[in-house]
């Protein structure tokens, strides 16, 4: 076969064989794509779940959310102290809305209300409008309430209160807030319309109500819940007191004393406060509401009681002992009580559960000590201070007893003379116990500490208030900045490689469009048998015949 090459060979193998190898390519093709198929399912879905998240950001990089409410301006601050950056103040609180449509009532409920401004759109990649003093609705809720743009809607909210439901001063009714709102836009789900600040699949449902209108919803004028910012590096973030939600003031000369809005002092405001105040005299103070205090078949109803840490430069006020406790003078005298008298409190858990109140176990503790609230000269005592008991509006600032705002009933008899008591001596307590033992009772999963005394005659309350900004760290009470966006994307990528996951579904599919190829390949090349050998006769030999059929596939 002079002349002949395995080239020719190839050539006519491939025009006489052109079904089976057409057969064979249709084979491979169908094993390429269901292997292709299977990688770009997996990419397409990580690059999705990406995509949402930078959607629901847009240009927002970092949020600080410390689950308490906080000054607005800490916004503007945020964005001074860090060059180029932007921020926003966002309200956020869980809602629902209500229409009623052709006399019946439709309720959406499990939905975030949002108050923002401009400042939060201008992160959006398209601004949407802010409207004055109406609502925005996702385009799923309108539907579901069959509402659309000028129609009215109820939105229904909680109530802020400055403390726990759960504990025993918390508000348990009355806590919902609602206001009728008209429908100023409905949003495509797309943009800033979707924002959440936690990574999810599903559509946010979302209300937009301006800033101003969210704050007077739910009674937290000039404050916000969160901040949302757009900075290339994590941001530093300086909170004040106020943010804390502590006071700092001075109730006697040269005596301070830091309390918190939530009555008790949590504990790395503690230990803050013991750090930067380590060279001053510091005491820790702890007071709670009794029920009744009782001796023999005499009672006195809702009085404060305290425990006082015991602090040079500070009055000790509290027995020494656990089991001891010490009356002022006018409580005294009011149970005809006398050092070593048996003294019974009652007063309820600190902690409710489900909103119920649950009355602890009395305690009796032996009468130690008498302490007078005026001194010879008719001044008043250290034991003679209404400040040793927090500040609680409606509580503290009311007029007399019968007028307390409190979330239970006074079901005990209020008499003439305690109300005397509150008109002259108003919250200072009526008796001390060991402040290990008020710890003891009355703390709780919020913080043991009612307030802390520091005295400290040569420092200023501008020194102490810097020095407790400085040993607090931020984001021990919540105040860290969270990479949102970096979250984000990393919850995208996931632990579980789409990928591959993909690719191990289709392997069935693989399998299968490998064992046809083989099949295919088997009978092509048992068809071409007889070629072979006819080709093996004529003088071809083996390797070139190898050659031929290579090039020939």
């Amino acid at each position: 076969m002079d002349g002949f090459t395995t080239w020719m060979l190839a050539r006519r193998g491939l025009w006489g064989w052109r079904r089976s190898h057409a057969a064979t390519a249709a084979g491979v093709a169908i094993a390429t794509a269901v292997l292709v198929g299977a990688l770009v399912v997996g990419d397409s879905v990580r690059g999705s779940l990406r995509d949402l998240t930078l959607e629901r950001l847009g240009a927002i990089d970092y949020a600080v959310a410390p689950g308490q409410p906080f000054r607005v301006e800490l916004a503007d601050e945020i964005a001074a102290a860090n060059d180029g950056a932007r921020a926003a103040p966002l309200l956020l609180a869980p809602a629902s809305v209500s229409v009623r449509v052709d006399g019946k009532r439709r309720n959406v409920s499990g939905l975030t209300l949002v108050g923002c401004d401009t400042r939060f759109w201008a992160m959006g990649k398209d601004p949407a409008p802010t409207p004055a003093d109406g609502v925005m609705l996702g385009e799923a809720i309108a539907k579901e309430l069959g509402v659309t743009t000028g129609d009215s809607v109820l939105v229904r909210t909680k109530l802020a209160t400055a403390l726990p439901s759960d504990s025993a001063l918390g508000e348990k009714a009355d806590t919902v807030a609602s206001l009728r709102l008209k429908v100023e836009a409905v949003l495509p789900p797309q943009g800033l319309a979707r924002f959440g600040l936690t990574p999810s699949q599903t559509e946010p449902r979302n209300l937009f109500v301006p800033l101003a209108v969210a704050q007077r919803l739910i009674g937290l004028e000039g404050k916000c819940t969160a901040v949302v910012i757009d900075s290339d590096k994590t941001p530093t973030v300086a909170p004040d007191l106020a943010d804390y939600n502590l006071t700092l003031d001075e109730p006697r000369p040269g005596v301070w004393q830091l309390e918190s809005s939530a009555l008790v002092l949590s504990a790395p405001t503690v230990a803050a406060a013991r750090q930067a105040w380590k060279g001053e005299s510091v005491a820790a103070v702890t007071t709670y509401l009794a029920n009744t205090i009782r001796l023999g078949d005499r009672t006195i109803p809702y009085s404060t009681v305290a425990g006082v840490q015991e602090a040079p430069g500070l009055a000790a006020l509290s027995p020494a002992s656990d089991d001891e406790i010490v009356l002022n003078r006018w409580a005294a005298g009011d149970l005809d009580a006398k050092v070593g008298d048996k003294v019974t409190i009652t007063f309820y858990e600190p902690e409710s559960t489900h909103g119920q109140l649950k009355e602890a176990p009395p305690v009796t503790l032996k009468l130690a000590g008498i302490v007078d609230l005026v001194d010879v000269d008719g001044q008043p005592t250290a034991a003679n201070d209404p400040r040793l008991t927090p500040r609680l509006e409606g509580v503290t600032d009311a007029e007399s007893i019968n007028n307390w705002d409190l979330p239970f009933e006074l079901v005990e008899e209020i008499r003439d003379r305690d109300e005397t008591y509150w008109d002259n001596y108003r919250t200072t307590p009526k008796a001390f116990v060991s402040f290990a033992l008020a710890e003891k009772l009355w703390g709780s999963r919020w913080g043991d500490v009612s307030l802390l005394r520091v005295a400290a005659p040569d420092a200023t309350g501008d020194e102490l208030r810097q020095a407790l900004l400085d040993a607090i760290k931020p984001a021990d009470l919540g105040f860290a900045p969270i990479a949102v966006r970096a979250q984000g994307l990393a919850a995208s990528s996931g632990s579980t490689p789409f990928d591959v996951l993909f690719l191990l579904f289709s392997m069935f599919l693989i399998g299968a469009a490998l064992l046809l190829i083989a099949l295919l390949v088997g009978l092509a090349i048992d068809e071409r048998r007889r070629e072979l050998g006819l080709l093996g006769a004529v003088g071809f030999g083996r390797g070139a015949v190898r050659r031929g059929l290579l090039r020939e596939m």
